[in-house]
């Protein structure tokens, strides 16, 4: 079994690499809701089914990236503690 501090330099370094997911997130979800806008205004008034399924199937994507980003960042605070009580 590995020692404390080793277990510790472990989940640092998980919590580091799951920060860093959520750091390249942003933009992603950034680019997502700007891509939403342009789609928007473009199909606006069309009436056709395709253009609001693309605006549905985006947000879709959208939310999904937005609840990763939100368990990821449960899963470093439950790291932390886990790291904090050890």
């Amino acid at each position: 079994m590995a020692d404390i501090e080793s277990v510790k330099a472990r989940l640092a370094e998980s919590v580091r690499l799951m920060e860093g997911a959520i750091d390249h997130s942003t933009p992603v979800l950034d680019k997502l809701d700007e891509a939403g806008g342009q789609l928007s205004g473009v199909t606006k008034g069309s009436g056709h089914d395709q253009a609001g399924e693309a605006l549905s199937m985006l947000q879709g994507a959208r939310d999904r990236l937005e609840e990763a980003m939100t368990l990821a960042r449960g899963a470093i605070d439950e790291a932390t503690a886990y790291s904090q009580a050890l």
